[in-house]
């Protein structure tokens, strides 16, 4: 028999055929991709689409060459039926195309199909809005599409009637809203933690401290002009912005120094 490319020794349509009516292999791709609902289609088509990768499992589970196969009556087409209509045996040929020799092309063709397509969202917003995002990125040590994630994520997690029962209420009250949302975030964290709060009723001497320190300084600042305040918030801003930098960036004390022996025992508090 004259040599033939691979592609036209069996049809992977076929294949894939066999694979969808299978019981096994479609409890293989809902099991696989658990994480990634809705998308088994995606990983068969991957798994099938090289000829050669399908053809080496069909050798290892007859124990013929594909040449073999193709000059018998019928053809590697008539080999699968027979293969289909053992029991289990489109199992094994699936098992042999994803496990053993096959799990590399398998590893290959999940990390394709799981691999997220990174998209970008854009949104404008009022010149206020976004410098209370500038804020609250650098307070919350965050970057804006961390920002942006969580706060679409917690959104998203809760149904839409929630949220308006929410803002209902805030109007009813005459609450501005992230006024309201703060307490009721407030109200829930302390009734998740109430447990571990009361184990931990005794405030520490070193917390009572930082609390009348901090006091102290709001009582200052309220009574600066604005400008002042302003100021005092950049230099601030500043400060913790090149602070956090700086121990990011640590540098290492040269050789011979007294602190060389204890720099890689240091450590970020």
């Amino acid at each position: 028999m004259d040599d033939k490319p691979q592609e036209e020794l069996l049809s992977l349509e076929l294949v894939k055929e066999k694979f969808e009516r299978d019981p096994f292999v479609q409890d293989y791709l809902a099991a696989t991709l658990w994480d990634h609902p809705g998308r088994e289609a995606e990983l068969l088509e991957e798994l099938t689409k090289d000829p050669a990768e399908v053809i080496r499992a069909i050798e290892r589970v007859s124990g013929k060459t594909a040449k073999d196969l193709a000059n018998q009556p019928g053809g590697i087409p008539h080999y699968l039926q027979e293969l289909e209509n053992c029991v289990g045996g489109i199992s094994r040929l699936w098992d042999a195309l994803v496990g053993g020799r096959g799990l590399r092309h398998a590893v290959k063709a999940l990390q394709k199909v799981k691999r997220d397509e990174v998209r970008q969202v854009k949104f404008e917003c009022s010149e206020e809005f976004y410098e209370r995002l500038m804020d609250e990125k650098l307070q919350r040590n965050l970057t804006i599409q961390q920002l942006a994630v969580r706060a679409l994520e917690r959104y998203l997690a809760l149904p839409e009637s929630v949220h308006r029962s929410i803002e209902e209420e805030a109007e009813r009250t005459s609450t501005p809203l992230p006024g309201f949302l703060r307490r009721l975030m407030q109200r829930l964290s302390t009734l998740i933690h109430e447990p571990e709060m009361a184990e931990k009723r005794p405030t520490a001497a070193g917390a009572v401290q930082l609390r009348n320190a901090l006091e102290a300084v709001q009582h200052y600042l309220e009574q600066l002009p604005l400008e002042k305040v302003q100021l005092l918030r950049e230099s601030l801003a500043l400060d913790l912005k090149y602070y956090r930098s700086s121990r990011r960036k640590r540098p290492t004390p040269r050789k011979g120094t007294p602190d060389a022996g204890s720099a890689e025992s240091e450590g970020d508090d």
